[in-house]
């Protein structure tokens, strides 16, 4: 379907490319998922090729998110934008830009346990040996020391009360 909505292309058939579109973002952000995880959709711009009196923009939007609260139920629904513009790329009379997250799968996060204190590691790092005890009781230079010298560090703890969020952040899926 190519067109502009209002001159080629009417409402109802707009609404449905605005769903194919969400749809078709959804897979795309899904297939970027690990083990474990699952989308949460952040934001949605919905961009309408329509003419200068079309005003229906928010009717378009509303097919992308039927599709989402029909796949991620209303709590799911992402803050959304409708935009109307002249032209879309090949003469698309729709086109959906779908920020989404990859969250831990509810189930897995209650497994994970968070230390009440921070997690301290020890390091064994080589210490320099005095000059006098550089050398062993036959005379010849000592290449590992008595006793290693003992560094800590203090790793954080993420706060429980915080959802956990995944080192890729968030990742942009249009299709």
């Amino acid at each position: 379907m190519v067109g502009r909505v209002g001159v080629e292309v009417d409402l109802a058939a707009a609404r449905d490319a605005a769903s194919v579109a969400v749809r078709n973002a959804v897979v795309a952000a899904r297939s970027m998922l690990e083990v474990g995880e699952s989308v949460r959709c952040v934001e949605m711009s919905v961009y309408i090729a329509c003419s200068s009196d079309f005003t229906a923009l928010s009717t378009v939007a509303d097919g992308a998110s039927d599709a989402l609260a029909v796949e991620f139920g209303l709590d799911g629904l992402p803050a959304r934008s409708a935009v109307g513009v002249y032209a879309l790329p090949g003469g698309a009379p729709v086109e959906v830009a779908l920020v989404a997250e990859a969250v831990p799968v509810a189930g897995l996060r209650s497994q994970i346990s968070v230390p009440e204190e921070p997690a301290r590691y020890e390091l064994d790092a080589p210490r320099s040996v005095p000059e006098e005890s550089a050398r062993n009781e036959l005379g010849a230079p000592k290449s590992v020391p008595e006793e290693p010298a003992r560094y800590e560090l203090d790793v954080p703890k993420s706060a429980p009360e915080e959802p956990a969020r995944n080192e890729r952040a968030s990742r942009r899926a249009t299709p």
